[in-house]
């Protein structure tokens, strides 16, 4: 598990999915670059709502529709919703 507040956490991710390890992200304090550079080094990528925003702004497209790892979106006492690749699980979870 990286977060953004981490040195060297592309590396960190390589090391890791080397080792055939899971790697999972959270992406706070939120950093468009940081997200975009360790997207294909990790399988799990966790952000709020308006992490989410801003990130699909930077894709220009929503990440529903783009093909990353699986991705965990909150939304306070909306609960969350996990994507996973190429798609929505269509799952909600709610607090």
């Amino acid at each position: 598990m990286l977060q953004n507040e981490t040195n060297t956490g592309v590396e960190a991710a390589q090391a890791a999915r080397a080792r055939r390890l899971k790697v999972g992200y959270v992406a706070a304090p939120f950093n468009v670059e940081a997200v975009t550079a360790l997207l294909p080094h990790v399988d799990l990528i966790s952000m709020n709502a308006l992490q989410a925003a801003a990130f699909e702004d930077r894709l220009g497209r929503s990440v529903e529709s783009a093909y990353l790892p699986e991705i965990l979106v909150t939304r306070g006492a909306e609960g969350a919703v996990y994507h996973l690749p190429k798609g929505p699980s269509r799952s909600r979870l709610s607090g």
